[in-house]
């Protein structure tokens, strides 16, 4: 369990019959005799079956009392899954703030960049960037002389700190194993045997969840136990009414961790357990709130009149907008607030949804806000609503689909798989990525194949990965699977028109670029003279890039009298945000009400470019319209 590749390499050394003092290790290194000591202080602490000795007059020698331990734990420890990579100044950064949050007491500066390989100037400059960091928690960076470096402050916010900054969410990877650095973090927890446990847990308890909340629960509890080894303990706080299998769920797993891992979880640690357990798992307590029933109801009004799409009578949205809504404003009360690690995917892979969603959260949610995270999640159920409208037949060709996200993502793919093969798939179910291990010969065998999020090991039936916004590769890869021919895809041409393109070879600003496609729309006869306003009022609430070359501005709702899109290419790049992030290429959408099928299609050519960096570089590579539309417009 070596995270750091000197320690390996130290591990290797020692391994051979040679014996080698602090000092020529140091030199070997280029770090000081101090980091080695350290060093093998920490090669101890994690070593079984065996102990690194210091001979007087002679240097480290490797003692081994049981043969068979120790060779199974170096087998894991040299394992390469166990070896950090601090390439970039984003995974030192990580690693440094995750050593001063885990370990509380003073930290010698110098020690800390021999640990990951940079000067004493870096690390100076990298504990400014944490110093300004960790005080958006609440925490005090000190800084003392001799002393070293340290932070400290209130547990909760230590935790917070290291689940937001530290943890890594990164979707595929995340939810079907465990990083190295989570390995780092967590060194003296099995987290694959405490995922079993929990697992376990929740299922005497009949609470189910996606395998990322299964994941967010694993580490939690993982950092719980590491705390509180290291004395850092939760103080008491006002426990909330739970659902009894909640509360019976985090009592069991307490008492099993504490047989097993020989420690004390006090009430406030159970309780807070408990939270994490309610957050991130469904339960049949849900109670019932009119106020969310009619929210609900004034969203879908809002939908139906403004942007023509009636799901008013579509069960499984209302379930779903429900529930989710219900997990919003139960987090809420707690004072918890769950990142969206999809948000950046939801807006650039379904921005239709993502448009209409905020639209409606915005018109009905006026006195309490919610979060672009939230709204994220809601997108996908609207999203979902959607294409199911438009959906066809279900159709012989059986597949299951495997997402280890959780209901939302599931649903929004399994619509968009729906809208793209309405005749020729029916979906038998969506499993987790531990329902698809457990599942029994018989229930494989039922399935053609199937669509899977994450990656799968081979048990016998063809599966094809894809990702939860079906890209267009991913389609055409589905469409192979049910026959040669590959699904066809058609650019709307008539969006586009000459008197709405312009290419801008001098430097502009974002506000001539939306005041120049504004004219143009007003001019042309598309849009009312208040376009440019109910663009500015868009752009005040998110942002409309949808990654670092691409932008879709737009007005509040539909308003135009055709669906059109005005383009702006930008031979120098234009900041469009607060973050800084630039674009070059700018298509102002105008929407008429109505034009459902219209406002659908154009969102699709969109995300066919943030999807395509050639079509990218072919608009960008446009000098006229006519190029435009030869290089870029399919008929």
């Amino acid at each position: 369990m070596l995270s750091q590749p000197r320690l390996k390499e130290i591990l290797q050394l020692l391994l051979q019959p040679t014996v080698h003092s602090a000092a020529d290790l140091a030199q070997r290194f280029d770090v000081t005799v101090r980091t080695i000591r350290s060093d093998i202080q920490a090669l101890n602490r994690l070593m079984q079956g065996a102990s690194i000795n210091l001979k007087r007059g002679k240097g480290y020698e490797l003692e081994i009392r049981d043969q068979a331990t120790f060779e199974d734990w170096k087998h894991q420890a040299l394992s390469p899954d166990w070896t950090l990579s601090l390439d970039s100044m984003e995974d030192r950064q990580r690693y440094l703030l995750s050593i001063l949050l885990m370990h509380p007491e003073w930290q010698d500066p110098d020690d800390l960049a021999d640990m990951i390989y940079v000067s004493r100037n870096t690390i100076q400059s990298y504990l400014r960037s944490i110093r300004n960091l960790v005080s958006r928690y609440e925490l005090v960076f000190e800084s003392r002389g001799q002393q070293g470096v340290r932070i400290s402050g209130p547990e909760e916010k230590r935790r917070q700190c290291l689940s937001e900054e530290v943890l890594d969410r990164n979707l595929t990877d995340y939810v079907t194993g465990f990083s190295p650095l989570e390995k780092r973090l967590f060194e003296h927890t099995d987290l694959s045997a405490l995922s079993g446990i929990l697992y376990s847990c929740l299922q005497e308890s009949c609470l189910t969840c996606s395998d990322y909340a299964l994941k967010n629960l694993v580490l939690h509890t993982a950092m719980m136990l590491e705390r509180i080894r290291a004395g850092g303990v939760l103080p008491s706080h006002e426990t909330e009414t739970l659902p009894a299998e909640v509360e019976t769920a985090a009592q069991t797993l307490c008492r099993t961790l504490e047989q097993k891992e020989h420690i004390s979880i006090c009430p406030a640690e159970q309780n807070s357990l408990a939270l994490h357990i309610a957050l991130n798992t469904r339960f049949s307590g849900i109670s019932e709130r009119e106020d969310l029933r009619t929210a609900i109801t004034r969203m879908l009004d809002r939908i139906a009149a403004v942007w023509h799409f009636d799901l008013r009578n579509d069960p499984v949205l209302q379930k779903d907008l429900y529930n989710h809504l219900f997990s919003i404003f139960k987090a809420r009360r707690s004072e918890q607030h769950h990142l969206n690690p999809l948000l950046n995917t939801i807006r650039s892979s379904f921005p239709l949804a993502y448009d209409i969603s905020l639209d409606a959260v915005n018109h009905v949610f006026q006195t309490v806000r919610l979060s672009e995270d939230e709204i994220g999640y809601i997108s996908l159920h609207i999203g979902a609503a959607v294409e199911r409208c438009y959906s066809g037949q279900m159709i012989p060709a059986k597949v299951f689909l495997v997402c280890g996200s959780g209901m939302a993502t599931s649903r929004m793919l399994e619509a968009r798989l729906k809208s793209y093969f309405q005749s020729k798939l029916e979906i038998l179910g969506s499993l987790s990525y531990q329902q698809y291990l457990a599942l029994s010969e018989t229930e494989l065998t039922s399935a053609d194949f199937f669509i899977t999020t994450v990656p799968l090991p081979d048990r016998g039936i063809p599966f094809v990965e894809v990702e939860f916004s079906l890209t267009r590769d991913n389609a055409e890869n589905v469409a192979r699977m049910l026959s040669p021919a590959q699904a066809q895809f058609q650019g709307p041409c008539h969006f586009f028109q000459e008197d709405l393109f312009v290419r801008f070879d001098t430097p502009v600003t974002k506000e001539q670029v939306l005041d120049e496609l504004c004219t143009r729309l007003i001019q042309a006869g598309i849009s009312e003279p208040g376009l440019r306003e109910s663009v500015e009022q868009r752009e005040a609430i998110s942002h409309t890039n949808l990654n670092d070359i691409f932008a879709i501005p737009h007005p509040m709702a539909p308003e135009a009298a055709r669906t059109r899109a005005a383009v702006a290419i930008l031979d120098h790049p234009v900041p469009w945000n607060d973050s800084g992030t630039t674009v070059q290429i700018v298509f102002l959408l105008a929407f008429c009400k109505g034009e459902q099928k219209s406002i659908e299609r154009l969102y699709d050519f969109l995300l066919e470019i943030v999807q395509s960096v050639s079509l990218q570089q072919s608009i960008l590579k446009a000098e006229t319209f006519e190029e435009f539309r030869q290089l870029c417009l399919r008929p």
